[in-house]
């Protein structure tokens, strides 16, 4: 399939362009600003259009060309979806699949999430013209059953955020106090565990794998750097993944 993903450097768009591309069947095309880099390099098949979304003219940089699916994890208004809803470009699209957010929900949110709970209409509000977008994709699926798809996540963890939550909390609410850290690294130069604030040398002697890598890495039976994990502890886990 040819499918199209409107943003895709961080986070759900970065993750799902990789695993299309390593899926092998399927031609990726990311259309984003190009501005803000990947985590981690994307496949070379993958393709990027530059644009920006802000630009209506901009999307016909990306529809010169048909695609089976569009997902689109960059649209958090009106304005930068009406662009691709034209009948023109619309001919040029098989599926519009949207990532909206579980903040379409009324406040307080009902206490069983469903399609047909109640939702915010404040304009201007990330929830709220998510909650449009929604409504103008359901319109044209009615219209003319135009194939539409509409998930809402109920959260995306980036750097920080599972310990900045708790700024969101009011005073006594923990009866302890967070130790928040910045992200560590293995430095070859320093010879141990550092972080930003410790070490002054740059990232080309740094050895820093996530959890989410190191695991891909057991799974597929690459080599674990030595400078990140025990040995001993590496064979106990390679041995574990090697069962699943």
């Amino acid at each position: 399939m040819k499918i199209a993903i409107l943003g895709g450097s961080r986070f759900i768009g970065f993750h799902l362009a990789r695993a299309l591309a390593e899926h092998g069947s399927h031609q990726v095309t990311l259309f984003n600003r190009g501005r803000t880099p990947s985590p981690e390099p994307l496949p070379p098949s993958v393709n990027v259009v530059i644009g920006d979304r802000d630009v209506p003219a901009h999307a016909a940089r990306l529809l010169d060309q048909p695609f089976d699916a569009i997902c689109d994890l960059s649209g958090y208004s009106p304005r930068h979806v009406l662009p691709f809803l034209t009948p023109a470009h619309r001919s040029r699209i098989g599926h519009y699949v949207f990532c909206s957010t579980s903040s379409v929900y009324q406040v307080p949110p009902p206490n069983l999430y469903t399609e047909t709970a109640p939702r915010t209409a404040a304009a201007g509000t990330y929830g709220g013209d998510k909650a449009a977008i929604e409504d103008i994709l359901i319109a044209h699926w009615h219209r003319g059953r135009w194939p539409v798809t509409i998930v809402r996540p109920q959260g995306v963890f980036g750097p920080f955020d599972a310990q900045n939550i708790f700024d969101t909390l009011w005073p006594g609410a923990l009866e302890t106090e967070p130790l928040k850290i910045d992200i560590t690294f293995y430095c070859k130069k320093c010879m141990g565990m550092a972080t930003a604030k410790t070490c002054p040398h740059g990232a080309e002697h740094q050895v820093n794998i996530s959890g989410t890598k190191q695991r891909e890495m057991l799974s597929k039976g690459e080599p674990i750097p030595p400078e990140f994990s025990r040995p001993e502890v590496v064979a106990i886990l390679r041995e574990y993944y090697a069962g699943l």
